[in-house]
């Protein structure tokens, strides 16, 4: 016999107390007792059923079949003596073994039984099962009628309901078979008592715990605890972190079998996206594409002499990672060269000038000029004032200061020499001549220098002309 039969067995012979988890009392070995009865004068249990807590039920609620009505011919009191060890309440059974013994003595000697037997059998005839589930009412068994007491086969010497009849010797075997038959229901009741009561436990619903708010492992474990299995979903969140539990189903507080599946929701935390490319774009194009991938730009602008305005030169992160989706991605973007102003170094020292426009970001680049400024002063400049990209070389005109005095010799006296006399002596000094006729009515100045121009003695620079005025006689 399998486990599952030796429970179906031992479960027939359950009282109503035991069914309820109450321990194993004199009166309970009475309904036992009552079950041993029952099956030897039918061959068959009173109550049947596919589960051991099915059985159990109907040893709480449903009232037997008199055994006459399973096996005819049996008669009315032995119905009656059963059905009162077989009563539900423990006040309405025999109150001992000796009692049952005495009703039993009463039957062999043809005398009626005790009026409590008939009165009690009467009463658990007469009274309507009581429903053991909510949606299901067992009506009380169809009976046959019972049949008035039979009339003693013999006049008894004494009053009936005075007394229990003579003592007779009677074998105690019988009482040792029952006392077995009890032992054994007793340890049988307990085990089924427990089988019955594990599986009652173990198909009682449990409310679903409240696992929404908290983190996967956490959920995990209060859901095991509560005997249920937990299902694991991922689903991408922008507002729950990562790891949280966003939904359960079945809802918190839902009723459920042991044993069965929570699924819950946990959040993988703010959607994956893919970074694109944009680095080279005009930065226009460039946040069209970014917002088309879920992200958002942050304009950075700066000068660079490589691209040209309104370029994205850098992009952070770079393209093909992976970045929250509604991220910032910064864009470098060139604002071109940069354009500084001229400033206006005309009058300042060489030094100066030069530390000026350098720290404009320009680059002098100074030219020495004759001026009669100051040596080393600004006295022009290229270009001058304006916006021009930064780093332009800017020219600056710096003065040598005036020039030094000219080289001067005195002119020789000529006058009175002769022309070739003059020139040749103006010539050896340095000097350009330019011989001038001046008329004359003197024979004798003919051909002599009547004067000169710059005269004798006048400071002139070398090579300068000498005008000599040579006469001519007419």
């Amino acid at each position: 016999m399998t486990e599952a039969g030796s429970i179906m067995g031992t479960a027939q012979y359950l009282s109503p107390e035991q069914a309820r988890g109450a321990p194993v009392t004199a009166a309970s070995d009475v309904y036992s007792v009552g079950i041993v009865l029952y099956e030897m004068l039918t061959g068959d249990v009173p109550f049947r059923g596919d589960t051991p807590v099915e059985i159990a039920m109907k040893h709480l609620n449903e009232p037997p079949h008199p055994p006459s009505a399973v096996a005819p011919g049996i008669p009315a009191d032995l119905d009656r003596i059963v059905l009162r060890a077989l009563a539900k309440d423990p006040a309405e059974r025999y109150a001992s073994a000796e009692e049952i013994d005495s009703d039993l003595a009463r039957i062999e000697a043809g005398l009626p039984i005790a009026r409590e037997t008939t009165d009690a059998a009467t009463a658990i005839l007469s009274r309507p099962a009581v429903s053991s589930t909510a949606a299901t009412q067992i009506r009380p068994p169809e009976t046959t009628p019972v049949q008035p007491p039979r009339p003693p086969r013999r006049p008894p010497p004494y009053d009936p309901y005075g007394g229990r009849p003579p003592k007779r010797k009677r074998s105690i075997v019988p009482w040792l078979v029952v006392a077995i038959l009890l032992a054994a229901a007793g340890i049988a009741g307990w085990y089924v008592y427990q089988e019955v009561q594990s599986q009652l436990e173990e198909s009682k619903p449990v409310a679903v715990p409240n696992v929404v708010g908290i983190k996967q492992q956490l959920a995990i474990k209060n859901i095991e605890d509560a005997e249920l299995v937990a299902k694991v979903q991922r689903q991408a969140d922008e507002e729950v972190p990562e790891g949280i539990v966003i939904e359960q189903r079945p809802g918190a507080g839902t009723r459920i079998a042991k044993g069965e599946t929570v699924t819950i929701v946990v959040s993988t935390g703010v959607p994956q996206v893919t970074v694109p490319k944009v680095s080279g774009l005009p930065v226009e194009d460039a946040i069209q594409t970014l917002n088309g991938a879920g992200l958002r730009a942050n304009v950075k602008e700066v000068f660079s002499e490589k691209y040209e305005p309104g370029i994205v030169m850098f992009q952070d992160p770079k393209p093909n990672t992976e970045a929250d989706k509604g991220s910032t991605v910064t864009l470098t973007v060139s604002k071109g060269v940069e354009q500084v102003e001229v400033p206006n170094v005309i009058g300042f020292d060489q030094a100066s000038a030069e530390a000026t426009l350098t720290d404009a970001g320009l680059v002098p680049n100074a030219v020495v000029v004759e001026s009669g400024e100051p040596a080393g002063t600004v006295v022009g400049q290229s270009p001058n004032g304006g916006l021009v990209p930064k780093g332009t070389e800017v020219e600056i005109d710096v003065s040598a200061g005036p020039p030094p005095p000219p080289e001067t010799v005195a002119v020789p006296g000529v006058t009175g020499l002769t022309e070739e006399e003059a020139t040749q002596i103006l010539s050896d000094a340095g000097f350009q001549v330019e011989p001038v006729d001046q008329p004359t009515l003197n024979p004798l100045e003919d051909g002599i220098v009547l004067s000169q121009d710059p005269l004798a003695g006048d400071e002139v620079e070398p090579g300068t002309t000498v005008t000599i005025l040579v006469g001519r006689f007419l």
